[in-house]
């Protein structure tokens, strides 16, 4: 996984707006992997309302939906009786990334009354 410290050395030295591209391509792929706005800033050192304002900027929830096979994979094994954590180390996400799913799932299933 890449760290903070790679990502810090690799744009040092670079123009801000070559700094800005390189954060720019991080929060897409960690977006990409499913991981919350917590999670993406505490890898890229910035508050996860920084993350939340730039996905929402350049609408990255339309460009890049949540992992489906990834989340399908969670379903399956919660119904096979495997805690949040045991699915979290499995899948290589966080605790708060399966309970987030499946919190979502449930809310798509209850019909609005």
């Amino acid at each position: 996984m890449i760290t903070n410290a790679t990502i810090k050395a690799k744009v040092k030295g670079l123009q801000k707006e070559q700094q800005k591209e390189v954060y720019a391509e991080k929060v897409k792929q960690y977006f990409a992997m499913g991981l919350t706005y917590y999670e993406i800033g505490k890898l890229l050192d910035v508050s996860s309302r920084t993350i939340q304002r730039y996905v929402a900027a350049h609408e990255l929830k339309k460009e890049c939906p949540a992992p489906k096979a990834l989340q399908q994979k969670a379903f399956e094994l919660s119904a096979k009786g495997f805690s949040y954590r045991e699915i979290a180390e499995r899948l290589q996400v966080t605790k708060t990334t399966v309970y987030t799913w499946h919190r979502k799932q449930k809310q798509a299933k209850t019909p609005e009354t």
